[in-house]
């Protein structure tokens, strides 16, 4: 149902274009496609929280989808303007390392964080406060994509939908952790700096050529397993201790 209600009025664009934009129905179809395919699985995504997150809200949903899309602006320019420093241009390992985790993990991750302070915590479980973090870096990771899909093709699609959307989700999952913790207490750093470190050996691995690269899929699956980890970690910090029997 939600992907008849993105695909039907996509379709509906497509044709429109043709015949007032002067554009090859073919070449409108692959864009638009592109973009169903972008977003069908997040749509997905927010539907499936809904279920089986109790107390899950639509609105707040709907604001962290929001709050990726909008973290996507400064990351892109971040990336524009430092991607071109000198340090960061060299092809050596070092050089590459260094620029995947300090673009990639520690300044994106540090904004993707920031976006997520305007998550509402107060009378919220952290676990659905997690689901939104999580939604957020989902919403950022498509939209992402989408903009590599207008630079790069389509091909990119299936790629990204099981490794960088899912690394941006995982790692806002532990940001999300962070964040909440800051809010509510106690703190908890650790999971931010394994949500800048998880980004950044991705991103590393991801531009590698074959069989390194596929080593990416395995940072994606520690970086889930992790945000698993970190969030029991911190539940157990919350519960009260009780006081021993005599």
């Amino acid at each position: 149902m939600f992907a008849a209600g993105i695909c039907l009025p996509l379709a509906f664009l497509a044709a429109y274009l043709e015949q007032y934009g002067n554009l090859d129905y073919s070449t409108i179809m692959n864009v638009v496609t592109a973009i169903a395919l972008c977003f069908i699985p997040l749509v997905a995504l927010l539907a499936c929280m809904a279920i089986a997150v109790k107390e899950f809200s639509w609105t707040k949903g709907l604001v962290a989808t929001l709050l990726g899309l909008l973290a996507l602006v400064p990351i892109e320019l971040v990336l524009i303007l430092l991607g071109n420093v000198s340090v960061f241009q060299e092809k050596s390992v070092g050089a590459l390392l260094l620029r995947t985790m300090i673009l990639n993990g520690l300044l994106e991750e540090s904004i993707k964080m920031l976006m997520l302070i305007f998550l509402p915590a107060a009378k919220t479980k952290p676990k659905v406060f997690i689901a939104y973090a999580m939604l957020a870096g989902f919403s950022l990771g498509s939209f992402e994509t989408l903009v590599y899909c207008i630079t790069n093709g389509t091909s990119v699609i299936g790629m990204r939908l099981f490794t960088s959307q899912i690394i941006h989700l995982a790692c806002a999952g532990l940001s999300g952790i962070f964040v909440y913790s800051c809010k509510m207490k106690p703190v908890q750093i650790l999971p931010f700096v394994f949500a800048v470190l998880f980004h950044g050996v991705y991103n590393y691995l991801a531009i590698q050529d074959a069989p390194l690269k596929y080593a990416s899929f395995i940072a994606v699956l520690i970086a889930l397993f992790e945000c698993r980890l970190r969030y029991k970690a911190y539940r157990s910090r919350m519960l009260p201790v009780q006081p021993p029997l005599n």
